[in-house]
């Protein structure tokens, strides 16, 4: 994560007259710790910071450490930089591995705002290409799509993801569609409570049937800091029972 905050600070000193730290006006919109993502974004010239820790017990019984991130820079109202990992991975038990996953590179299009009746609509490409020649860890390039759409009912926000993971485009490329479906509620004191479901169809061999009910809880003390916790129960037990994670979003820089 060092260079990725070395990255973001010769970024900011190239930027030294316009960027200032973050305040009440610089709001972060997290994707974490959902599977889906809102389709809004954070106003222009805005740095997101997300991180998080998160532990999976897989099957065979195993445990699975993992620090996933994600970088996001708001080039304009209507396109967003995006890079991010599921991040350097660590698993102790079986056949002991560690690995950081491919890094993914990708822009994300804001087509609409929400209207009374109509929601928030995206939609965003990325590339993952490998960074680690571990022993054991499958490296592929590969092509992700996404479409965004998000809106306000009431007192919820509701948050809907589809699309499709294009694995190995160098060899034989294998399609994985995906889907995933977030329900959110801002409680008094700055906390909130999401809820999502989620499901990834198999694409072996490089990925296999996964899904699960995720329940997160938040606390916002400020608009540009997000802390989460939460946990995932697998649909699949066979492959991931129980995911239980914990992180933060924050807005460090608004470099315009």
């Amino acid at each position: 994560m060092n260079w990725l905050v070395l990255v973001v600070c010769i970024s900011c000193a190239a930027s030294a007259r316009a960027a200032s730290l973050p305040g009440e006006n610089n709001q972060a919109v997290p994707c974490r710790p959902t599977v889906s993502c809102i389709a809004d974004f954070a106003s222009p010239g805005t740095v997101e910071v997300e991180l998080g820790y998160q532990l999976q017990r897989l099957t065979p019984p195993t445990l699975a450490h993992s620090i996933p991130f994600l970088v996001k820079l708001t080039l304009a109202d209507w396109a967003q930089l995006q890079l991010g990992s599921n991040g350097p991975t660590f698993i102790p038990s079986g056949q002991p591995t560690r690995y950081v996953d491919n890094l993914t590179v990708g822009l994300k299009f804001h087509l609409r705002t929400q209207s009374r009746r109509a929601p928030s609509i995206a939609w965003s490409v990325a590339v993952g290409a490998p960074v680690d020649t571990a022993p054991g860890y499958q490296r592929a390039i590969d092509l992700s799509w996404t479409a965004y759409l998000s809106k306000d009912l009431g007192r919820f926000h509701l948050d809907f993801n589809a699309g499709v993971i294009l694995w190995h485009l160098e060899g034989a490329t294998v399609a994985q569609p995906w889907a995933a479906f977030a329900v959110s509620r801002a409680l008094p004191r700055h906390f909130g409570l999401v809820a999502e479901v989620y499901y990834f169809a198999a694409a072996r061999p490089f990925a296999a049937d996964d899904g699960g009910l995720r329940v997160a809880a938040s606390y916002s003390p400020r608009g540009w800091i997000v802390l989460d916790l939460g946990g995932d129960i697998g649909w699949f037990p066979s492959q991931r029972a129980v995911t239980v994670f914990a992180g933060f979003s924050v807005v460090p820089v608004a470099l315009w």
